[in-house]
């Protein structure tokens, strides 16, 4: 999360990279055990694609998507763009594979002090509005355990089988919100641009041009 630029060995930008293509090659592979496995437990399988609601610092710039043809790299542009990709890759695959046994649904697991901020100096953390001067938090965290909730109630939960493409926060199915500054401010809710089935499509087609040029 919001590291400086780099990229991987195959020439990804890092956190598109990391966070979108890694996961979408692992699921790709693992297509027909999901398949399989839903006919032996008559249920769907189920992926879940951890997002944020950081997607809101940014929809997808299809036209320089990796950061190597001009566009000026942000740390948390860039990471805004890798979690909508979460959110559109789960809805591209209820599209695809929803009725082949599949569903995938997005989670925000909330604010939690990890491991995963390492690349943020204390100056970044004021900024974004997470501490005080201090080092007094000011918005609520989450415990690690806590964070994991809604993963493994999206993972497991009977009320949630046969939902697929959904955005969930709180252990809940978070509710669309357009003020893009309000899910920032209040890291609640998701933008509309999440659940655009058009650019779920383009997203699927790159992914799958990016990963046929390099081997992984």
């Amino acid at each position: 999360m919001g590291c400086p630029k780099s990229f991987t060995k195959n020439g990804f930008e890092a956190q598109f990279g990391i966070n979108h293509l890694g996961h979408f090659a692992l699921t790709i592979g693992l297509l027909p055990a999901l398949k399989e496995g839903a006919k032996l437990m008559s249920n769907k399988s189920r992926v879940i694609n951890v997002s944020s609601t950081a997607h809101a610092y940014s929809n997808i710039d299809f036209n320089d998507i990796i950061f190597t043809k001009g566009r000026e790299y942000e740390r948390f542009v860039s990471y805004g763009q890798s979690k909508t990709c979460n959110c559109l890759f789960s809805l591209a695959l209820t599209k695809r594979f929803f009725n082949d046994g599949i569903a995938s649904n997005s989670v925000m697991p909330g604010i939690i002090m990890t491991n995963l901020g390492r690349h943020l100096s204390k100056e970044v953390w004021i900024e974004r509005g997470l501490i005080d001067e201090n080092g007094k938090f000011l918005k609520k965290f989450k415990s690690i355990e806590a964070g994991a909730s809604t993963s493994v109630w999206a993972a497991v939960s009977p009320e949630l089988e046969g939902k697929s493409g959904l955005y969930l926060e709180n252990c809940s199915i978070g509710k669309e919100e357009s003020d893009i500054e309000k899910i920032r401010a209040k890291t609640l809710g998701y933008a509309p641009f999440i659940m655009d089935d058009e650019a779920a499509d383009k997203l699927w087609n790159i992914s799958e041009e990016l990963l046929s040029k390099r081997t992984l």
